[in-house]
């Protein structure tokens, strides 16, 4: 894209997100791109800013795009899946208390993403795979040290001889978890039909080479990198909150269609404050504090990873107190 070009698109992107600021602010509420659109084009000159076949798509991806590339700093945050708010009103107090919440939505960009990642040929894994979380005390960090690694593109082509590992990071606070809602494109698209999460999934790259050796100093940079990917949104510094990072063991269902061709290696990050759920004015929706200490009476209603870190972590917790 030459200068000329690339100066045109910038401007365009901002004639979007500046129309679609406009509006958010004549309706004094977090409204749905359609609703954006419709108002925009009562308007003759802000009509003249948008064109194509689905402007209300357009400016969801730019919206989108700039919340996640300046987080906190957006002018704009995610009220509900499509719907979006100014963050200047919330934090001001004009909006509501009931729309002053934040809705973590599914990094799209990160589904299609190529950048290869952490895999194993099944024939290599020397592990029987059972429905079920195995402990670090039968498969020890060190295993893993020794296999086969291989980093394959993110296809499901490049990838249908392999078993992708991934990072599954449990969240805690004394005997709190966070719990996960999926939004509304988790479900359409992974499989999980509405199943809560108590684990933060994180890929492994390349550059997590040294996740495995002795030290543990690469483990706790994967965790806490994946963390502050998740909430990318709040200003604070996360890894400042973090006490310790743990590995817990390895978890696999061979039976869900979106988690059989994965295993995961679950981990835990202690955090010494509920932290997260509210940046003072700003709450945050479909997260969660979930106490460890009781099965939940929605337990089936979590995925089947979280199903069996949930009750390890339950059983682990109610032993210390015997």
């Amino acid at each position: 894209m030459n200068s000329a070009s690339s100066k045109s698109w910038q401007t365009l992107n901002q004639s979007y997100k500046r129309a679609a600021e406009i509006a958010l602010k004549l309706i004094g509420r977090p409204a749905t791109v359609t609703e954006i659109v419709e108002l925009i084009r009562q308007d003759e000159t802000l009509t003249k800013i948008i064109g194509g076949r689905t402007p209300h798509k357009t400016i969801q991806a730019r919206i989108a795009t700039d919340i996640r590339r300046y987080g906190s700093g957006s002018k704009f945050y995610r009220y509900a899946p499509a719907t979006f708010g100014l963050r200047e009103l919330a934090e001001q107090g004009s909006y509501d208390r009931g729309y002053r919440k934040i809705y973590i939505g599914r990094d799209r960009r990160r589904e299609i993403d190529p950048t290869p990642v952490l895999c194993l040929k099944k024939e290599d894994l020397k592990l029987h795979l059972h429905n079920k979380l195995l402990p670090s005390e039968i498969v020890p960090m060190r295993y893993w040290r020794g296999l086969n690694k291989h980093f394959v593109r993110n296809t499901r082509t490049n990838k249908r001889d392999f078993l992708e590992i991934k990072l599954f990071i449990v969240l805690r606070h004394k005997d709190l978890v966070i719990c996960y809602s999926p939004t509304e494109f988790d479900q359409k698209n992974t499989g999980v039909s509405n199943y809560m999460s108590i684990g933060i999934n994180g890929s492994i790259h390349e550059i997590d080479v040294d996740l495995f050796d002795k030290t543990g100093i690469g483990f706790d940079n994967a965790n806490i990198r994946e963390i502050k990917n998740f909430f990318y949104f709040i200003p604070a510094e996360i890894d400042r909150s973090v006490e310790d990072v743990s590995y817990i063991g390895v978890v696999s269902d061979q039976i869900s269609p979106e988690r059989s061709q994965q295993i995961g290696i679950v981990s835990q990050v202690c955090v010494n404050e509920e932290f997260m759920l509210s940046n003072t004015i700003l709450g945050i929706s479909n997260l969660h504090w979930c106490s460890l200490r009781y099965i939940p009476n929605s337990f089936g209603d979590l995925d089947s990873w979280s199903q069996y870190t949930f009750r390890m972590l339950h059983e682990r917790l109610l032993s210390e107190h015997i």
